[in-house]
């Protein structure tokens, strides 16, 4: 946060809120919370961060209150089940809690912290996701049962004409839709389809001047490094982010190293059930990593200050890409970059976006399946397809 200089992590393992200084980056404080520490949204004008923890028997769900300034918990707002997603409206003075297990979203007054309304959603469940409009004052609240996307205004609920799906395909087709919309094509996609790997990302901040190195390099292994019990690299590949000054404080170099895998249901089991083990595994990887860098850049040990290591667990966690797959489909030999549909037989007013609809997968990907899509749907609605940007005439503001 710009304002507080402090950077807040929400540990769901810990059960706490933990704060770091920006420069140089070191824990500085933490707060206790309960279990599944995770959505957090900031009020810039008090200086509050709103956090959700909790949600069983032991632990009641509660959305806790930080005053960023003093770093100490002012409150703890009891809510029915875990809050999934928060937002803040300054102009009302405002926060919104999503509240899934039970099928609800929440209104704080940021003034007296606390709940002054519940509204219960009625077409639509498994609300997660949350986003609030302030220049139109309009709350959109995202559904998973079924794909639904669900704008709020003035107390009215307004259902969406059309859903545009960028998230993971497999979770989206079938977990969020049920495997309702699934037929032989689709089925023979997921089934038979190569996939972009997952991986290991090992970070480091050096404190070095490493302007001289090439941005990207590949070490050559006279032994194979063992990443997990299937995978074996030849060779690792290093990025140097010493091209753009933003990257880093002067005089010190960002890092990366890249360990691709498929063996993603060993990082999963291994966070999952053997914590323990997950972390001196992840810290194995990158000390090997870190010697491999020593022999082509001696010293370079000593001037490393931090050191952070992501799984395939990670990627899933964070991402939800079916197998934490980096990209999504691979390109298909003949095929080159031919799209898979974008539509679900059966399911109207909805299409899909990004790299399960394009394969080759990166950022491009999500640009040029987005265009087909409203494409698609200013034919079907009749309206021209206008590459030229217009200003919008803006609505009257309403209160939610």
């Amino acid at each position: 946060m710009e304002a507080t200089d402090s950077l807040y992590v929400a540990d769901g393992t810990l059960a706490e809120l933990r704060v770091y200084t920006w420069t140089p980056l070191a824990l500085s404080g933490k707060i206790k919370l309960s279990e599944d520490v995770d959505d957090m949204v900031y009020d810039a004008a008090n200086q509050l961060l709103y956090v959700g923890h909790g949600g069983d028997a032991a632990n009641p769900a509660k959305i806790a209150v930080v005053d960023t300034e003093h770093v100490t918990l002012v409150a703890n707002i009891p809510v029915a089940t875990h809050s999934e997603a928060l937002e803040i409206d300054p102009k009302s003075r405002r926060a919104f809690a999503n509240i899934a297990d039970s099928n609800e979203f929440a209104v704080i007054a940021t003034g007296s912290k606390e709940i002054t309304a519940h509204r219960k959603l009625t077409k639509a469940a498994d609300n997660v996701p949350l986003a609030f409009d302030s220049e139109h004052q309009l709350l959109y609240v995202a559904c998973r049962t079924p794909g639904t996307l669900i704008a709020l205004a003035d107390g009215k609920t307004i259902m969406a004409n059309w859903v545009i799906s960028a998230a993971d395909g497999h979770s989206t087709i079938f977990d969020l839709l049920g495997g309702k919309y699934v037929d032989t094509a689709i089925e023979k996609v997921y089934d038979e389809r190569g996939l972009f790997p997952s991986y290991l990302q090992v970070s480091l901040g050096v404190a070095l001047d490493l302007s001289e190195q090439p941005r990207m390099a590949t070490r050559l292994l006279s032994s194979p490094l063992i990443v997990d019990p299937e995978t074996e690299l030849d060779h690792l590949g290093f990025r140097f982010f010493n091209f753009d000054p933003t990257f880093a404080p002067p005089g010190k170099t960002a890092v990366t190293c890249f360990l691709p895998t498929r063996n993603f249901t060993y990082w999963e089991n291994l966070r999952r059930n053997y914590p323990v083990g997950y972390q001196e595994k992840k810290h194995r990887v990158a000390e090997a990593v870190i010697d491999i860098l020593e022999k082509r850049i001696p010293g370079v040990r000593t001037a490393i200050e931090v050191v952070d290591v992501s799984t395939p667990a990670t990627v899933i966690r964070y991402t939800g890409n079916w197998k934490g797959s980096m990209e999504g489909w691979l390109i298909a030999p003949g095929a080159s970059f031919k799209p898979l549909p974008n539509t679900l037989a059966g399911l109207h007013g909805f299409l899909m976006v990004g790299q399960w609809v394009m394969p080759g997968g990166g950022l491009p990907s999500g640009i040029m399946t987005a265009r087909t899509a409203l494409k698609a749907i200013c034919k079907h609605d009749r309206v021209p397809f206008d590459l030229h940007a217009r200003e919008a005439v803006k609505p009257e503001p309403v209160a939610v």
